[in-house]
């Protein structure tokens, strides 16, 4: 054998052989060994598919790259053997890679990938032509394109062993391909050639540039993340989010950036917490071809072959990070904008208000706080129903002592969101209702409530809030006696708010034994016929004249009805109501005759009688008395008179 000499001319024993890099550093350069031409015989190797293919063109397959580091035997792959050496792939882990060292032992024992290499006989744009013909026409499933490949890496990786025969070395090493075949694949070698000549080694390294973002002054949910400066400035990137999406495809990460761009960002922070950052990270590329490096895979024990497989892409990378300048409030203000679904409530009807949610105009954040999964927070709300006098209207707080009648609860999840609270009317409940719907903090979940600004409530006797429950009183005949006319008068309190179709009935209800009960068994008077109210304040019934079966009296049960219909009752007198009653009155008899029977006519003419014969008879007697003298004026004067 030979002397061994690199290709710069320094002796380099086998053993000396070093690979690798640390991440970082620039490219290692590995130098080849190369031997002197030996007498040596390859044994007569045959690739089953180069034979069943026999150098046919047709369209050539790609073999799949399956990158790793396991070491495993190479086999041949694609390419000829006609007994004067293999030409062609070494398939090692599936990848197909070339022999880069002509006179080397071919890789017959275990070989494994040592990493991205410069190939220290090659400058760097050959290391890149190489990378980029064993990473394109050298995967082929084809015969010549693989035999083409190897002499391209040959007559670049190993130039001086190529060229040493005294003639080209696509002539002599082209020999061991079949004759037959071999101007196609010298063909095919000058296409490599040709393609190669525009194929430079790209720059790899670092680069820079910046994202800013900026939040938008009028909602601190939005605003955009502009992309400045880059360097290179063609380089493109992907950008991910923390606590943020990108408003216009809603996910968190976006590909595709590249400079000047400036995109709408929302904050999207963590369920819960009240004051946090949008902040982000960008990795931005540029892709410059291929690398100035080959795959470079060693046989066992450094001691036979290296072989070629496909390199890196050359490219320039970077990191860029980006964080709001100040943090974001996530604090609102819930508020409604409330309204009674009706301005009349009947007899047992029910009270329905609706409330639609929104921000107020001073929140601290004018957007309704919401979850990570899209949704709007949660805010419960606490409806009271209280009794107001006329004059209480526009209040901002609820007069002191002022108990509800009834109350409710409902809740929201979002601006423009309608609620409904409603009640039953209590029994006996006239007059108007109004309604007041409160947001206390304290009512809140807990990961709601430090999102919420403040305690808020809305005003009380709100005239879109208030609700009226006819006020009627009425003006019975208090006592009537047999003979005379009776009836009952309806007084309306709000008849400007009933309907146009709005009547009146009154019944009246024999008072038995003093008891008051209106019911089926006490109507004396039945139900009247129903009375247009046609806007009238009173509203007389009609009139009865009392009769000895009257008994004691009657209870009036005036009822107001929206229509004829009688289907909805607004309003309904209470039975036994003092100003509701027409009692019956009896005349008196004359004293001490009242129980004889007779009228006290005959009796009055007998008595004029007897006083008058009584008056006669007292006359004649005082008469006789002056003529009769005294028994004592008789005695003293006797003397005198005679």
């Amino acid at each position: 054998m030979n002397d061994v000499n690199t290709l710069q001319g320094a002796v380099a024993p086998r053993q000396r052989w070093r690979f690798g890099r640390t991440p970082e550093t620039p490219p290692t350069t590995i130098t080849p060994f190369r031997k002197t031409r030996t007498a040596r015989s390859f044994g007569a190797l045959t690739l089953t598919g180069a034979l069943l293919l026999g150098g046919t063109l047709g369209t050539a397959s790609v073999i799949s790259p399956a990158f790793t580091q396991q070491a495993q035997a190479a086999t041949h792959g694609y390419g000829y053997d006609q007994g004067s050496g293999f030409i062609g792939q070494e398939i090692i882990n599936g990848i197909a890679t070339y022999c880069l060292e002509i006179l080397a032992s071919p890789p017959t024992g275990e070989s494994a990938f040592v990493g991205n290499q410069a190939w220290a006989s090659m400058s760097a744009d050959d290391n890149a032509r190489v990378n980029w013909a064993v990473s394109n026409y050298g995967q082929l499933a084809d015969n010549n394109w693989a035999a083409a490949t190897h002499l391209f890496v040959w007559s670049l990786a190993d130039s001086v062993e190529y060229n040493s025969h005294g003639m080209s070395g696509d002539t002599y090493y082209g020999g061991r391909v079949p004759a037959e075949q071999r101007a196609d694949v010298l063909a095919k070698l000058a296409q490599i050639r040709a393609d190669a000549a525009g194929v430079t080694a790209g720059q790899q390294g670092g680069g820079g540039g910046g994202l800013a973002l900026h939040v938008d002054s009028t909602n601190n949910y939005e605003g955009t993340l502009e992309v400045l400066g880059l360097d290179p400035a063609d380089a493109t990137g992907t950008v991910t989010l923390t606590n943020g999406i990108f408003t216009d495809t809603g996910s968190a990460t976006i590909a595709g950036v590249t400079n000047g761009m400036v995109l709408p960002v929302r904050g999207n922070p963590e369920d819960g917490v009240v004051d946090y950052k949008i902040s982000g990270s960008a990795t931005f590329s540029k892709s410059s071809g291929y690398a100035g490096q080959i795959g470079v895979y060693q046989s066992a024990g450094g001691a036979q072959q290296h072989t070629a497989g496909p390199g890196p892409k050359a490219e320039l990378s970077f990191t860029v990070p980006v964080e709001d300048p100040a943090q974001r409030s996530t604090v609102f203000q819930p508020v409604v904008t409330s309204e009674m679904q009706q301005p009349l409530v009947g007899v047992g009807g029910t009270i329905t208000d609706h409330a639609t949610c929104d921000v107020a105009a001073d929140s601290a954040s004018p957007v309704w706080r919401t979850n990570r999964d899209g949704s709007g927070v949660r805010v419960n709300w606490d409806v009271a129903f209280y009794p107001k006098a006329d004059t209480e209207n526009d209040l901002p707080e609820v007069p002191a002592g002022r108990e509800p009648i009834g109350t409710a609860t409902a809740a929201c999840t979002g601006p423009g969101e309608v609620m409904e609270a409603s009640i039953v009317k209590p029994a006996g409940i006239t007059g108007q209702i109004t309604a007041v719907w409160s947001m206390n903090l304290a009512s809140q979940d807990a990961a709601v409530a430090p999102t919420l600004q403040a305690d808020w409530h809305d005003g009380f006797g709100l005239a879109a809030e208030t609700v009226t429950a006819p006020r009627v009183t009425t003006k019975a005949v208090p006592a009537v006696y047999d003979g005379e006319q009776y009836g009952d008068t309806a007084v309306h309190t709000d008849v400007a708010l009933y309907p146009d179709t709005a009547v009146q009935t009154f019944t009246a209800y024999k008072i038995i034994n003093g008891q008051n009960v209106c019911d089926a068994s006490t109507v004396y008077q039945a139900e009247s016929p129903p009375i247009v109210i046609g806007g009238r304040t009173e509203v007389p019934g009609p009139t009865f004249t009392a009769t000895a079966d009257m008994g004691e009296g009657v209870n009036w049960i005036e009822r107001t009805y929206t229509d004829d219909t009688k289907t909805v009752l607004l309003s309904e007198g209470t039975c036994g109501e003092p100003d509701e009653q027409t009692l019956r009155k009896v005349r008196p008899a004359a004293a001490g005759l009242a129980s004889t029977g007779f009228d006290g006519s005959g009796i009055g003419w007998i008595a004029g009688g007897l006083v008058a014969l009584g008056l006669a008879l007292m006359t004649g007697l005082a008469v006789q008395r002056r003529r009769k003298p005294a028994p004592i004026m008789e005695t003293a004067n006797s003397s005198d008179t005679e």
